[in-house]
């Protein structure tokens, strides 16, 4: 039996993202990402495909459209974007351009901000660019060396509900003005719920989706937490049959930034495998 978890897959963010991507393909030439779009090989390499192409800095764009991609940018990138008269497509997920507005509003009302996340995430580091005194903490334990008086906490939007509460419980105890805003994605918290949910009931478990996405190396944490036999793949080809040896019960996540397309190819390779 193969089971997929409920929601896995491509969630609203991305698909307005690759949907500005796409559409512009078809404007003609000098089309950019200022970055990867999302977090995926794949559809990287499909735009690359049809002309949209993705640059690490808006000094490689000599002129034309830049995309903004759904991670965001930082303040800088926008102004060089405008000085350079490029066509601006901001692909920013809604819920994302919410974080960096309200560490934007925090920073201006005189709060130091603190970000659960990943500093070296372009996510972070464009909540960042908002609010530059920000401190970005991996884990609760971080939490402790903190010593500010007066406290904005926000998130990542993919990070993991028990994690940012313990945070909060451990500043909350150590300052005298703490601001709590909940910025992590409701739909990433469902696919997480979902996804502990089927990894306890398989007898195999595979995580699908880009090795450098957050929200996918997320649920490939939270699956090895509850799961023994847990595997984080890109593509079909990357499933080996031993893997399902003797497994009944075969369980399937994917990343918020996973193709559709990809899923199904996943399913059909073993499918294809535990029918022979």
């Amino acid at each position: 039996m193969i089971k997929v978890a409920d929601g896995s897959g491509f969630c609203s963010g991305v698909k307005r993202a690759i949907g500005l991507a796409f559409s512009s393909s078809e404007k003609g030439k000098n089309i950019y990402t200022l970055g990867p779009i999302i977090h995926n090989p794949q559809v990287v390499s499909l735009l690359k495909e049809k002309g949209v192409l993705a640059v690490s800095s808006i000094d490689n764009i000599p002129s034309g459209i830049v995309i903004f991609r759904s991670h965001g940018v930082l303040p800088d990138d926008y102004k060089k974007a405008k000085e350079k008269d490029l066509t601006i497509l901001d692909g920013t997920c809604p819920i994302v351009a919410r974080v960096q507005s309200l560490a934007k509003s925090l920073f201006e009302d005189g709060y130091t901000v603190v970000i659960l996340g990943d500093p070296n995430h372009p996510e972070v580091k464009a909540i960042v660019g908002n609010a530059p005194s920000s401190i970005v903490i991996k884990k609760p334990e971080d939490a402790m060396l903190i010593k500010k008086k007066k406290i904005g906490l926000i998130s990542q939007t993919t990070q993991s509900m028990g994690e940012f509460k313990k945070i909060a419980s451990i500043i909350l105890d150590r300052v005298h003005c703490l601001k709590i805003y909940n910025t992590i994605c409701k739909a990433v918290l469902r696919l997480q719920e979902k996804t502990i949910s089927l990894a306890e009931k398989s007898d195999v478990f595979f995580v699908i989706g880009g090795k450098t996405s957050a929200n996918t190396k997320r649920l490939f944490d939270l699956s090895c937490k509850i799961n023994p036999n847990v595997y984080h793949v890109e593509r079909k080809d990357e499933i080996k049959p031993q893997w399902l040896t003797g497994k009944k019960r075969i369980g399937i996540t994917a990343g918020t930034s996973t193709p559709p397309w990809v899923i199904d190819e996943v399913v059909e390779k073993i499918k294809l495998i535990t029918q022979n």
